[in-house]
């Protein structure tokens, strides 16, 4: 029971799992070295005005690949490869659970073009503090910085 409304607050392990994956579309800037894709969420929508690393739901079925690679091709009208999975984090999220996993890939063809998003950028770990991330994305972030170390070859 919260203390300024008295309503009753289930436990979040009792909300109900969503899997969610996301890529983390790196490239080879020749001036700016490795930079991470990144995309703001339209207004209007869950989590609207947060960046993210763009993605979507698995569907039943669906393995996390191809879930990603259907995902990016519906939302950014890209062909993807991806390298490897980086990780993932279970987060409570308006009443479900969110378990985003993140994989790590490219751009194979196209430019990305915003369905989804209202906004999108190539980032360095020194932007991520200047964004105001979604709260699936947030326990990534550290793995997501960590790339820089042993970067993928895009």
């Amino acid at each position: 029971v919260t203390a300024d409304t008295g309503a009753l607050v289930s436990d979040p392990q009792s909300w109900p799992l969503v899997h969610v994956v996301g890529a983390a579309l790196f490239r080879d800037h020749p001036q700016h070295g490795l930079q991470l894709f990144v995309a703001r969420r339209s207004p209007g929508r869950r989590h609207g005005g947060c960046w993210e690393i763009p993605g979507g739901q698995v569907e039943d079925g669906e393995d996390e690949p191809t879930a990603l690679v259907r995902e990016i091709r519906e939302e950014l009208d890209v062909e993807i490869r991806l390298h490897h999975r980086l990780g993932e984090a279970t987060v409570p999220a308006g009443g479900v659970r969110v378990r985003m996993a993140a994989w790590v890939g490219h751009i194979v063809h196209g430019e990305p073009t915003l369905v989804d998003h209202d906004d999108a950028r190539w980032v360095r770990p020194v932007d991520f503090d200047h964004l105001h991330w979604g709260p699936a994305d947030v326990p990534l972030l550290s793995a997501l910085a960590a790339v820089w170390e042993s970067p993928p070859q895009v």
